[in-house]
């Protein structure tokens, strides 16, 4: 996976050699810049002195975001990428992490007469005058009085000092803030509280071509930008889910292409003379509605079992939706269907000899990472592009592999559970993009973790 950092100069005192530890001589000029990636694992979000043997010296590092704690990792829940510029250019990098429990932080609409933080913002170097943002962290709040909903986004600087969106003496309306529109949607109401899932998501007003956010509030999704928004139209369905159907409830299969939250979508970028520009490419990733139960079954007591599901049989996860073709994972204009399989290459068999890699920087399909819990097993991915709406294939369908992490979070959320008795919890079953410089890096939700292609 080819990463990329993005930097921010910070108006400084001239650095003298010998400041900080570690790293090479200092030039004159060097002053510290704040570096950042989308995170794939972990955050990284480091403050650094640049040298001349290019051995930086680290002056602050920031891993956590406390609002999110303990899903700060986990990628369904939260959204990164750089934002449109134009019509042929990307800007700054933008990441929202979505407050821990947000299910039971606005349990309703109406709610209570207070704002709340639901989600923190961090970019290394974006000024987002739409919706008030700047460099470092910055904090969404939502209040609901009457039945109205509102919204601001409080900009709070770089540092640790400034990461915790829920600490006291922040000012939500405040000459750092920003008033913002809030529009609700609950899907004409036939929706379960459950439906909604505890997530954020970056969106596009397309009339104004501007960035905004989405986020749960309550039995609803609300979307949150400039004063003007008009929020994008959504998915709006049309898929089948023909396999696995027992393992799912009768309207999973319309929420998890009607309610945004569960899938996700961006314009897919491309690399462009070594630059990364956007394609012009629109792409809807949407998960299977089995996803919410079969991943986590029983995963208390025999952690096993949800694995067991994956083990020699290709279990369908996601559709990715184009607008076109995509140079890269074998997605195609239409539909396109995502597989995983688990085991051994005699469990999932794969033609021999392995057809071209889905890129030009994937993975060796011989070289797949081992399972994060039993090292002698594997995962893989199949995409079957350009298929028909139920998932069935047609004679242009073209079938690749790619290998697959796992990610687990199973220990993780077990100790969360044990210092907080009495509550039980679960990551749902969603799927989101993911910028990166060389590809569009894909989420999908399985067993007690979450799967990306490499």
């Amino acid at each position: 996976m080819t990463t990329h950092t993005f930097t921010l100069c910070i108006l400084a005192p001239v650095v003298v050699m010998g400041l900080a530890c570690g790293g090479g001589p200092h030039t004159p000029e060097a002053v510290p810049v704040w570096r950042f990636d989308c995170p794939t694992e972990t955050v990284d979000i480091v403050k650094v002195i640049p040298t001349q043997s290019g051995k930086d010296s680290t002056l602050e590092e920031i891993h956590d975001i406390p609002l999110s704690e303990p899903v700060t990792n986990i990628p369904e829940y939260h959204d990164c990428q750089r934002f449109l510029t134009g019509t042929d250019s990307f800007g700054a990098t933008y990441a929202v992490f979505v407050a821990f429990r947000l299910n039971g932080v606005l349990p309703g609409l109406p709610g209570a007469n207070a704002h709340v933080p639901v989600a923190t913002i961090y970019t290394p170097d974006g000024v987002y005058d739409y919706l008030g943002i700047k460099p470092g962290f910055n904090c969404l709040f939502l209040m609901n009085g009457g039945g109205h909903w509102a919204a601001t986004i409080v900009a709070r600087g770089q540092g640790s000092a400034n990461k915790d969106c829920a600490a006291a003496g922040i000012n939500p309306t405040g000459p750092n803030s920003k008033s913002l529109r809030v529009i609700p949607n609950d899907y004409g109401g036939g929706f379960a509280p459950e439906d909604f899932p505890p997530a954020a998501r970056w969106d596009w007003d397309s009339l104004h071509k501007k960035q905004y956010v989405g986020v749960r509030c309550g039995r609803a999704w609300c979307e949150v930008g400039d004063s003007d928004l008009v929020p994008s139209p959504g998915y709006g369905g049309g898929l089948q889910f023909p396999t696995l159907q027992n393992m799912t409830k009768p309207r999973w299969a319309t929420r998890v292409q009607t309610i945004k939250g569960w899938y996700d979508w961006q314009e897919l970028s491309v690399l462009q003379g070594g630059t990364t520009v956007p394609s012009h490419i629109r792409g809807f990733l949407i998960p299977a509605p089995a996803l919410d139960s079969i991943n986590w079954l029983a995963w208390h007591e025999k952690p096993d079992l949800s694995l067991k599901y994956y083990r020699g049989r290709w279990v369908h996860v996601a559709y990715a939706v184009l607008d076109g073709n995509y140079p890269k994972w074998n997605f195609k204009l239409g539909v396109n269907k995502i597989s995983l399989c688990y085991g051994t290459t005699t469990d999932c068999p794969i033609p021999h000899p392995p057809p071209p890699l889905e890129a030009s920087f994937a993975t060796p399909l011989s070289s797949c990472p081992p399972d994060p819990t039993h090292d002698t097993l594997r995962w893989w991915a199949r995409t079957e592009s350009d298929v028909n709406a139920d998932g069935s294939r047609k004679p242009s369908t073209k079938v690749t592999y790619a290998c697959i992490k796992r990610m687990d979070h199973h220990s993780d959320l077990q100790g969360w559970e044990a210092s907080n008795p009495n509550v039980s919890y679960s990551i749902p079953g969603a799927a989101r993009w993911s910028y990166h410089p060389n590809d569009e890096q894909t989420w999908t939700s399985c067993p007690t973790g979450c799967c990306t292609k490499q």
